[in-house]
């Protein structure tokens, strides 16, 4: 089930709340089979009713949800309508509040669709829009500052500056400190992106970094008005080149944000500037202390440590004013915990032990297996790197200690492993279970899934078709293969049985037929991923290399098809249903008990 109530208040709890909740639903795992970015969406668990109550949901604590739209997937199934119509529709259904354009700057032809049913949805693209784009009345009226490129900490986004109702999210997705982010963020009066799961890799924010963003969430949750002013006077002279001050204002309040311009902090924290004598009460709004300007010169001073903030207003504080400086106080005197659960991630490096079998391999299944010879091995394997990563080398120094190689010119970065193993002698099976002995398993044993979404769905019914008894067995997850192996007494191989199996056994061992599910799963307390070795010779695709088995940090081909031995993909698990796919099958081992 969807728990929108828990993670709002998980977000309310650790960053101070949130505005909008963006749902990416393809990526990494697009491209295993013919399913577009709408199928991803379609199937995950409960279907679009599910998805439609957990946006009302959202809705309900106050969030606006977004969708994410790629329009590089046009290898995979092609829905009835054009993507022009075909996407209005699916958002007015689920009842969304706009989309994300993933690689995209523009908002047509989107826009006019999105207006006939719900004026207020936004078209916000990763890459900044041209300020054309960014006006009139089909404008992109929201906008990732990820292609901003601050020097240091320091610039104007000058969409907020000409446009000051466009709101611009900061994101640099494999920053590992975000007090950075929030500071060039901060002194422009903008938005900020949360993202601690990305594409599977957990890069969380630090309690320090979690504190600062709750105050800010406060302080621009209680000034919205003033943020979204035209009113902005950036970078204002200080007596600290180290500090920048820039402000808004209204009649009855000026807001100061503050930032550190460097990426550490400043050798002297202490800035002075200017008060404005229209307003009488100040207030530190970093500490929530009341300020008063000095009676030599009229300046305020403020000490910053990296971000900071000064308020003056014309009355003393009350109503939401007050109680936003009573919050910061009591924020300012949390003390931040010693030992943080929140940043806390599990170890990849060791997949979960294969299961035992817990009864004798039956003698017929197993009559064709290919013997291997116990003994230690080396194994290199080499994949395109993936912004989900992978998971580190045994000897590595830390969870993100990865040996990348750029072959053919540089153009590709790849990943290589170095394993070392012992493996007992163990039979695998010569090429992966068929539809036949699938359905044979399921006459004997009486296995019913207990999510059935996509469970064989080739065959078309409860029962297999002839034509495809002798072909591979797909539409199974992990939980049904190895089902299927207790059944026989087996189990699925480690990745580096089939690996060795597959190079030592030349042609009598048939791979390339489909994906194949290995015991390898791992979990690192937010994530849970399979490794899946082969590929599928007749499922080839011939544009986007962010499709499954291909790489994003660099420029490859297509992927799809027969892969090398040495090859291996990371295949992120969510449920059953979902995780079935037209090209994913397996095979069995038969090993010591």
């Amino acid at each position: 089930r969807y728990r929108v109530r828990e993670y709002c208040e998980m977000m309310r709890r650790e960053f101070g709340g949130l505005k909008v909740v963006m749902l990416w639903q393809l990526y990494p795992n697009i491209g295993v089979d013919s399913r577009n970015q709408l199928d991803w969406f379609r199937e995950l668990p409960g279907g679009l009713p599910a998805l439609a109550e957990a946006v009302r949901a959202f809705h309900a604590e106050g969030v606006r949800v977004v969708m994410n739209y790629s329009s590089w997937d046009i290898d995979t199934r092609r829905e009835p309508l054009p993507d022009v119509q075909a996407l209005p529709a699916f958002l007015r259904e689920i009842g969304g509040d706009g989309i994300f354009m993933d690689v995209g700057t523009y908002a047509l032809p989107f826009q006019p669709a999105f207006d006939t049913f719900n004026r207020g949805a936004t078209v916000g693209p990763e890459i900044t829009p041209l300020l054309q784009s960014a006006q009139g009345p089909f404008a992109v009226t929201s906008s990732w500052a990820q292609t901003v490129k601050p020097y240091g900490n320091r610039g104007v986004m000058i969409h907020k500056w000409i446009i000051p109702e466009h709101m611009q999210w900061r994101i640099h997705r494999f920053s590992r400190n975000r007090m950075n982010e929030l500071s060039f963020t901060w002194i422009n009066g903008q938005g900020l992106i949360v993202w601690e799961n990305v594409f599977g890799q957990m890069i969380p924010w630090t309690a320090t970094e979690r504190q600062a963003l709750r105050k800010l969430s406060a302080i621009r949750a209680t000034f919205a008005d003033l943020y979204a002013s035209d009113t902005s006077k950036p970078y204002l002279p200080t007596n600290n080149p180290e500090i920048d001050a820039s402000s808004w204002e209204n009649d009855t309040t000026r807001i100061w944000n503050l930032a550190v311009a460097s990426a550490t902090p400043p050798k002297n924290g202490t800035v002075r500037f200017a008060a404005d004598p229209r307003f009488t009460h100040y207030y530190d709004l970093w500490t929530g202390e009341p300020l008063a300007p000095s009676p030599a010169d009229g300046k305020l001073a403020v000490t910053v440590q990296r971000v900071g903030c000064v308020v003056g207003l014309r009355a003393a504080p009350a109503g939401p004013v007050a109680d936003t400086l009573a919050r910061l106080s009591a924020e300012h005197a949390r003390p931040l915990p010693a030992d943080d659960p929140h940043v806390r991630v599990l170890s990849l490096k060791l997949p979960q032990p294969p299961p035992v079998p817990d009864r004798p391999a039956q003698v017929d299944l197993v009559a064709g297996f290919l013997p291997v010879a116990a003994g230690e091995r080396a194994f290199e394997v080499k994949h395109p790197r993936r912004e989900g990563e992978c998971y580190p080398d045994l000897d590595a120094k830390s969870e993100n200690d990865y040996t990348i190689v750029k072959p053919e010119g540089g153009r590709v970065e790849l990943v290589v492993h170095h394993h070392r193993e012992t493996l007992p002698a163990f039979a695998i099976a010569p090429r992966v279970v068929t539809n036949g002995e699938f359905a044979r398993f399921l006459t004997a044993s009486g296995y019913r899934p207990s999510d059935p979404q996509n469970f064989l769905k080739h065959w078309g019914g409860a029962t297999c078709p002839a034509a495809l008894r002798d072909r591979p067995v797909t539409y199974v997850s992990l939980t049904d293969a190895r089902a299927y192996a207790a059944w026989a007494g087996l189990r699925l191989p480690t990745e580096w049985e089939w690996q060795t199996a597959a190079e030592a056994q030349g042609a009598a061992f048939v791979y390339n037929e489909v994906w194949e599910w290995t015991e390898s799963e791992r979990f690192d307390g937010h994530n849970a991923s399979a490794i899946l070795r082969g590929g599928c010779a007749t499922w080839k695709l011939s544009t986007s290399r962010w499709y499954f088995g291909g790489g994003t940090l660099g420029s490859t081909p297509a992927p799809g098809g027969a892969n090398p031995p040495d090859f291996h993909v990371k295949y992120y698990l969510m449920a059953d249903g979902i995780d079935r796919a037209a090209t994913l099958g397996f095979r069995c081992v038969a090993a010591p008990r």
